[in-house]
């Protein structure tokens, strides 16, 4: 009884609790929807109580909770829309809990397991775009997919807060340069910029891009097979692609950068991770934060700034050794470690720490893959693009023309790494309903009768 009148007291002198104080309670799908918050209607809590119940009931090999332990929600009240909980009630509800003495949490044992409860938000028009799941997060922001009002055109919208933003050194100029090069690239093995808007109110940008299903980092991810070595043991396999599959998006990786350098950019960032495949297969170079635009009246490509990925740097900017390094020569090396990638699931370099790694990088010579067969002209390309003097190594017009890039490469069905559809989206359900009342994503409908369908569909 000492301890709770301290700790009321305390709360008192500091003003920061009151008993008048509410708590607010919101269930989605992340703690920063950009849809705003929305609090839980009765009925919605209601079920989420019930939920939470029927999963905490004690079963003798529960592994979380024991029937000793039964912390009752306390009551709720409304306020306007809202669902609001006495702060009070429950600090004292948490207090019986851990005065009590007993454990709330015992260790996990194996196949017994209790689902995750979750309250899926609908998908919520904003602009001219019906917005779904997020299907990525970057250092700037989320990006979620969504549908155009009056096409059904799906987009990929990368989201990006002003307050996110702010906090990231360069952040605003990188967002601002990214814009700006995007918007006079056109390509298709470049991601398509379709538009950009504001919502001040939200204090949120808004990209719009081409709808991609996957990066190639994630395909190479999918790709490694689990085998057993022992009894509850396995070990994966390498993550690579055969190398007709290899060759087929590296072909599409050469054409967008050859492109971007033509309009005198430097992507800086070339990996698997930026380069992404849209719903027809086709490889985007994506991700353009950290690209530099050159100035192609002096037809150089003199660049004093690297921002990359470490493993994907060239010797001439990781030595430290230079004050300005090429940039032309500078994708190409990255390339040629993302080629590695593709074939083998390792890396051509590597080390337990960064120093380690870079030091590998500059003098460690090439060596091709243990275990990992590959065809002769593949090997030598391999040397070319990872020439460690960047005066010698291999350039985009040696690199097209070479016998590996040139021949026709036999496929072989049954070796081929699928693209995986993953599970099914909100927006998913959206357009299977319009599917089934007959009506066309673009034609076959009135804007004004396809809009009130969406607004329906998107409301249940």
């Amino acid at each position: 009884m000492a301890e709770e009148d301290d700790v009321t007291n305390c709360a008192q002198e500091s003003g920061e609790f009151r008993k008048s104080k509410l708590l607010s309670v919101t269930v989605g799908p992340d703690e920063e929807d950009d849809t705003g918050d929305e609090d839980l209607s009765d009925q919605r809590f209601a079920q989420l109580q019930e939920a939470m119940h029927q999963a905490c009931l004690y079963e003798n090999n529960a592994p979380f909770v024991t029937d000793d332990v039964a912390l009752a929600l306390p009551s709720t009240s409304n306020a306007g829309s809202a669902t609001i909980l006495e702060a009070a009630d429950l600090s004292n509800a948490l207090s019986d809990v851990f005065s009590s003495g007993t454990r709330l949490f015992q260790p996990l044992e194996d196949n017994n397991f209790i689902e995750e409860i979750f309250v899926e938000k609908p998908p919520k028009f904003i602009g001219d775009y019906l917005f779904g799941d997020a299907i990525g997060e970057g250092s700037y922001g989320k990006v979620k997919e969504a549908l155009h009002r009056h096409t059904l055109l799906r987009v990929a919208v990368k989201i990006i807060k002003d307050k996110r933003l702010r906090k990231i050194p360069g952040g605003e100029e990188n967002v601002q340069n990214e814009i700006r090069i995007l918007q006079k690239i056109h390509h298709p093995n470049v991601i398509q910029l379709i538009e950009c808007f504001r919502i001040d109110e939200k204090q949120k940008l808004y990209m719009v891009f081409d709808f991609c299903v996957i990066s190639l980092q994630q395909l190479l991810d999918s790709s490694g097979q689990k085998f057993p070595i022992g009894a509850d043991k396995y070990s994966m396999t390498n993550k690579k692609l055969p190398e007709f599959q290899a060759h087929l998006y590296f072909k599409q990786l050469l054409s967008g950068l050859e492109h971007l350098h033509a309009k005198g950019i430097i992507h800086k960032d070339i990996k698997p991770g930026n380069l992404l495949l849209a719903l027809d297969g086709c490889l985007k170079i994506g991700d353009m934060g950290v690209a530099e635009e050159l100035d192609l009246e002096k037809n150089e490509d003199w660049c004093t700034l690297a921002q990359g990925t470490p493993k994907f740097q060239p010797p001439e900017v990781v030595s430290g050794a230079n004050e300005r390094f090429r940039g032309f020569p500078m994708d190409i090396w990255a390339s040629g470690v993302t080629l590695f990638n593709f074939v083998s699931g390792t890396y051509p370099f590597d080390g337990d720490v960064i120093m380690k790694l870079f030091d590998n990088i500059v003098h460690m010579p090439l060596k091709m893959p243990a275990g990992v067969k590959l065809s002769t002209d593949l090997v030598e390309l391999l040397h070319g693009l990872l020439e460690k003097d960047p005066k010698l190594r291999w350039n985009m017009k040696r690199i097209k023309n070479f016998s590996w890039i040139q021949r026709e490469h036999k496929i072989d069905p049954s070796k081929i790494v699928p693209v995986l559809n993953g599970h099914e989206s909100s927006l998913d359900r959206v357009l299977e309903q319009l599917y089934e009342n007959g009506m066309s994503p673009v034609f076959g409908a009135s804007t004004e009768f396809l809009n009130e369908q969406v607004e329906m569909f998107s409301r249940q």
